[in-house]
C-alpha cells in the first residue's frame, strides 16, 4: 500500500469519526451529511452536497496515474468536504463545538490530509516518493 493511500484513509477514517452534537446525543459527521441532504433550501443541505461531492471526486480519482490531475482533485476535494465543517460551525456558537469528539477528529483529518496532499506534491517531482 503507497503511503499516499494509507494518508488519505487515515484522513476519510477521521473525517468520518468527526461527532456533531445534537440535541440528544451526537451522531457521527457521515450520518449527519446524509441527514443533512433532506433538510431542504438550507446552508447545511447546500453543505452536505459539498462534502459528499468531495467524497466522491476522492474515490473517483482513486485509481488515476497521472500525479497533477490527483493533486488537483485531492485539493478541490479537500476545500469540498471541508465546507460542512464550515458551515456547520459558521451557523452555531463556537462554544458548541469544544468537545473532544469534534476537534480530535478535525485535527486529525486536518493534519492526515495535509500530508496526504504533501505526499501527491511530493509525487509530481519524484514518483517515487509516494510509493
Amino acid at each position: 500500500m503507497k503511503l499516499h493511500d494509507v494518508f488519505l484513509s487515515l484522513a476519510l477514517i477521521s473525517y468520518f469519526c468527526i461527532v456533531v452534537n445534537g440535541d440528544m446525543a451526537g451522531i457521527p459527521f457521515l450520518f449527519f451529511l446524509i441527514y443533512a441532504l433532506f433538510d431542504l433550501w438550507t446552508m447545511t443541505e447546500i453543505g452536505a452536497f459539498l462534502g459528499i461531492g468531495g467524497l466522491v471526486l476522492l474515490f473517483l480519482m482513486r485509481n488515476k496515474k497521472d500525479p497533477v490531475r490527483i493533486f488537483i482533485a485531492e485539493v478541490v476535494a479537500g476545500i469540498l468536504l471541508m465546507a460542512p465543517i464550515l458551515i456547520r460551525i459558521k451557523s452555531l456558537p463556537a462554544h458548541l463545538f469544544l468537545y473532544t469528539g469534534f476537534l480530535l477528529p478535525l485535527v486529525l483529518f486536518l493534519l492526515f490530509y495535509g500530508l496526504t496532499l504533501i505526499v501527491s506534491m511530493l509525487a509530481i517531482r519524484k514518483p517515487e516518493i509516494a510509493q
